[in-house]
């Protein structure tokens, strides 16, 4: 199960969902909050210090809420921990939560590893004066050591039955599982679906379906009021490949995909039209069935490589995305790729 290590202080309620950030293109950070604002109450992003720019700054200045992201692979790990000790002494109410590290369990760290690096995080942070929970974005078994769990559900690599045209049914069963044994420990930190690029399995990757999930999902937040879960992707990277690039609700340029709905909208479709706005080639392979028990699907959402002075994204994309292990054997992730510091060492 997702671990997120015990955390301190303050606790932020909301009803409203939050996005995911993917900083490829952060030269543009300003507008994109701009634009997340129009519908969303706060942002998560994955790195903190993103060229020049600290995220919460630009998050402050906007209006929006942040879980804050450390990337603690490579050499991350001190810029990102200081961009976030320096942003929430600037800005104590813009952080709701700060998390140290994404699903680097998948990609060969050891629980004892991963522990001993969120507990630093966590005196550097106290010691600095600063009132705020951490955590993380794991899939492990050591929940119980933990006061606050995020999960990573994503029906588009599920292997149930329902996954395929009712996904929300899907979340559903899967966030209840680990709810029923968490409690309000957990916090939903990824969910989504691709709006083209091919399919997996039998999940197709196209606008109808997206959209429609999406809107369950909104439906969904609504009548559970979790404390801010958050939506994945807010904007397409071209850099991934497939339908790795297209999970975002807005185009690689920042416009939306689709109109809002309703604030409370009150049904979903339960089935799909065959046609979509964007056709999708056929199934390549069968998705593994899951296990009797739900459990959420690892997405790793990394942080995408940023030059210091900002260079054009790439229009063909570069890479494919790496592989992740979980429990119900669910496919690739949908993630950005790992960033260096601009500098070193970089203070924001």
């Amino acid at each position: 199960m997702t671990i997120v290590s015990a955390c301190i202080g303050f606790v932020v309620g909301s009803t409203s969902m939050g996005i995911c950030y993917d900083s490829y293109d952060s030269a543009n950070m300003k507008t994109h909050f701009t634009t997340i604002k129009e519908r969303f109450t706060a942002v998560r992003i994955f790195q903190t210090a993103m060229g020049s720019q600290n995220a919460i700054d630009v998050a402050a200045e906007v209006g929006l809420q942040v879980a804050a992201g450390v990337w603690i692979q490579g050499d991350r790990y001190e810029t990102d921990l200081k961009a976030v000790i320096d942003g929430c002494k600037r800005h104590p109410d813009t952080v709701q939560v700060v998390y140290i590290g994404n699903e680097e369990l998948h990609n060969g760290w050891s629980a004892d590893k991963l522990i001993a690096t969120i507990n630093d995080a966590k005196k550097r942070i106290k010691d600095a004066g600063i009132n705020v929970r951490v955590g993380t974005v794991q899939i492990d078994a050591i929940a119980d050591a933990c006061d606050v769990i995020g999960v990573n559900i994503h029906p588009f690599f599920s292997g149930s039955p329902a996954s395929v045209l009712t996904p929300i049914v899907d979340f559903k069963t899967r966030w209840d599982a680990v709810k029923a044994k968490f409690g309000d420990k957990i916090r939903m930190t990824e969910s989504g679906w691709p709006t083209q690029g091919g399919n997996f399995g039998q999940h197709e990757a196209n606008w109808q379906r997206a959209k429609d999930y999406y809107y369950a999902m909104l439906e969904w937040e609504s009548s559970e009021q979790s404390e801010i879960p958050y939506y994945f992707m807010f904007h397409d990277n071209p850099a991934k490949g497939g339908f790795e690039t297209y999970f975002g609700i807005a185009t690689q340029d920042g416009k939306w995909k689709w109109e809002n709905p309703d604030p409370s909208p009150t049904s979903n479709p339960t089935t799909y039209p065959t046609n979509s706005p964007t056709s999708t080639p056929a199934p390549t392979s069968t998705p593994t069935p899951s296990s009797s028990t739900p459990a959420p699907t690892p997405i790793s959402s990394e942080p995408t490589p940023m030059p210091t002075v900002p260079t054009p994204v790439p229009a063909i994309p570069t890479s494919k995305p790496t592989p992740t292990v979980n429990p119900t054997n669910t496919p690739p992730s949908t993630s950005p790729t790992p960033t260096p510091a601009p500098t070193k060492p970089f203070c924001p």
